[in-house]
């Protein structure tokens, strides 16, 4: 059994995903219900750019034992909401598989998760 997923949470944490800023601990407790799968780590490694600092204290740190959330784009690639520096870790250790949670695309629909004073995307918004 996958501990919560509650390592990280700070008051206001957000990220970016195509263009807009949401809330991350929105996606946090919803994703608490989703199953863990497993995927090979290749299939995250094209997010890998050269400038990586797999030596940081975050990376160094980074618990493997929770599953990364992770989205599937438009064109079928996989990108990361959560866990960054454990796929980092992943990488430097070399786990050919990774655990994740898949969040699907309706949740980045939903009013409550865009950041606190953020606009939504309008309705024509395309995936």
């Amino acid at each position: 059994m996958q501990p919560k997923q509650n390592h990280y949470r700070e008051e206001n944490s957000t990220f970016t995903h195509m263009g807009y800023e949401f809330d991350l601990n929105f996606f946090l407790e919803k994703a608490e219900n989703l199953p863990v799968q497993k995927i090979e780590r290749k299939e995250l490694e094209w997010l890998l750019d050269g400038s990586e600092d797999y030596g940081s204290e975050r990376v160094v740190n980074a618990n493997l034992n929770y599953p990364l959330l992770v989205t599937r784009l438009s064109d079928g690639k996989l990108t990361t909401i959560d866990g960054w520096h454990r796929f980092l870790k992943a990488c430097v250790l070399k786990n050919k598989n990774l655990d994740i949670k898949l969040v699907p695309k309706e949740w980045f629909y939903d009013k409550k998760a865009f950041a606190k004073g953020k606009v939504s995307p309008p309705n024509s918004w395309k995936w």
